[in-house]
């Protein structure tokens, strides 16, 4: 069966194109967003991670916004077919003009709560950073049976882990060891206050470059009294 190119242009008349174009668009779009989410928010104080998960949730927002006015379009569709068919133009007029004040409405609604309770919307998906940092900083910062360990190796020990495990090049191994490296002492800064591996910040400093992983871990266990 051969496609007819007269039928698929008056079917791409109804309406089909504009909705693929438009599904096209958005894909690419999240694409977009997402990668310089992710490398530009490495270069901010905020690192990768904060600004992914706060698009994340405008985005859990923009569903619920779509849906609601999505479903008056739809809702409004039976209503206007079946006036356009039994000739009443003005009830359709009415019902366009109805359901598009309905969804300008509520599209004002979602901004003025966006606007105005940032903080209280972002706290219905998890408000826990305070607390992990409280735990993680200032109850623990004082206690004797925590085991402050930093592990650490030269740059060419780290890139041919790198380009050996996760078969990258060497040019992107070194370009994500520093971009991890500059989150992690972000990380450590915002939290602490200090800087990150700094030998005064540590019980024990190990150089898995010369030592290895296993035997590193062996002497981590060893040093808290456990065994290997």
């Amino acid at each position: 069966m051969k496609p007819q190119f007269s039928l698929l242009k008056r079917i791409s008349g109804l309406g089909g194109v504009s909705s693929f174009v438009s599904q096209i668009a958005v894909a690419v779009t999240m694409t977009v967003v997402n990668y310089y989410l992710v490398h530009c928010g490495a270069e901010s104080e905020y690192g990768s991670d904060i600004p992914l998960a706060a698009f994340g949730i405008v985005m859990k927002f923009n569903t619920i916004l779509t849906s609601i006015v999505t479903g008056i379009g739809t809702g409004s569709q039976p209503i206007v077919g079946y006036n356009y068919g039994s000739g009443d133009h003005a009830r359709v007029r009415k019902s366009f003009y109805l359901a598009a004040q309905a969804a300008t409405i509520t599209g004002i609604v979602f901004f003025l709560v966006f606007e105005f309770l940032p903080y209280q919307l972002t706290a219905l998906f998890g408000n826990q950073g305070d607390l992990y940092t409280a735990f993680s900083v200032i109850i623990l910062k004082d206690r004797n049976d925590v085991l402050r360990v930093f592990i650490y190796s030269d740059m060419e020990k780290r890139m041919e882990h790198s380009i050996h495990e996760y078969g990258m090049s060497p040019k992107t191994a070194r370009e994500e060891i520093e971009r991890s490296d500059r989150e992690r002492a972000r990380h450590y800064s915002s939290f602490t206050d200090k800087k990150w591996g700094d030998r005064h910040n540590y019980d024990l400093m190990l150089n898995s470059g010369e030592l290895g992983y296993d035997y590193c871990a062996k002497i981590i266990c060893s040093v808290a009294g456990m065994d290997a």
